[in-house]
């Protein structure tokens, strides 16, 4: 059953909003980020997989600094060394907040988080009710 659909986008922390934080570099499109720092998860695919459905050039990926987890590249992004990709339910609160902002309008799909069960289970009153919950609490993130 799916939960809730979730996109990708480019985001950096909100104390280096693009008026400061690009005051002599410009981010049109995708295509300029090659002259930033790229924050990557280990495995590139983030990047590689957005810059594909959005359009641009792979060249931007020669650069940046690279984490073992996405998580700790939101946080880096957070402190302002750079641009990161962030899952859009993972990254709700955190630009709700304010400590992170949307550098660029384009954003790419990346799949959904889904539930699953056992097919003895599916029908149970108790999963139902949870099923239900679950998706009514995603659509907080999709809003």
């Amino acid at each position: 059953m799916p939960i809730s659909l979730c996109s990708l986008t480019c985001l950096t922390g909100s104390k280096w909003r693009p008026s400061t934080f690009l005051r002599d570099k410009a981010i049109e499109s995708p295509n300029n980020l090659s002259r930033f720092t790229l924050l990557h998860e280990e495995s590139r695919s983030w990047w590689t997989q957005w810059l594909e459905l959005v359009g641009a050039s792979a060249a931007s990926l020669l650069k940046g600094r690279f984490f073992e987890e996405t998580h700790l590249a939101l946080i880096a992004a957070e402190a302002g060394q750079g641009l990161a990709l962030g899952d859009d339910v993972l990254v709700s609160d955190a630009i709700a907040a304010g400590r992170l902002v949307r550098i660029l309008a384009e954003s790419a799909s990346s799949g959904g988080y889904y539930l699953m069960a056992r097919s003895s289970v599916n029908n149970s009153t108790k999963a139902t009710a949870f099923a239900d919950w679950l998706v009514a609490e995603c659509e907080n993130f999709t809003a």
